[in-house]
């Protein structure tokens, strides 16, 4: 299943987020979907093991791994999630993410993003 919702919305609910580590990353983000706030984001709904064994393949490449910050909450967050998790990737300028999602779309649960420059 796949939804959409306004950047602005995505916005807000990252700037809810709490990740000390991606402090200064969702900050930036959050300031680039302000400036493209009619944009759409999409949102598939995968189960969160699929997403699992997808995230550690792509972790074992170093050009992958190197280039997000983020990779300890987002591999936690899936491993304790029997439920459909929601994933969206989001790039805006210079600043990419994958964010995780509840199955409402009420919080941010986990983010991947593009190591500041």
């Amino acid at each position: 299943m796949k939804i959409f919702v306004g950047a602005s919305r995505v916005s807000e609910l990252l700037a809810q987020f709490r990740c000390d580590d991606l402090e200064e990353n969702v900050k930036r983000l959050t300031a680039a979907l302000a400036v493209d706030s009619e944009a759409l984001i999409g949102i598939t709904f995968t189960p969160a093991h699929e997403l699992l064994d997808i995230y550690r393949y792509r972790y074992s490449t170093d050009e992958i791994r190197e280039s997000r910050t983020g990779w300890d909450e987002f591999f936690s967050t899936l491993e304790g999630r029997d439920s459909p998790t929601g994933i969206a990737s989001v790039k805006i300028g210079e600043v990419a993410a994958i964010v995780l999602f509840d199955k409402e779309v009420k919080s941010v649960l986990a983010a991947l993003i593009s190591a500041a420059d």
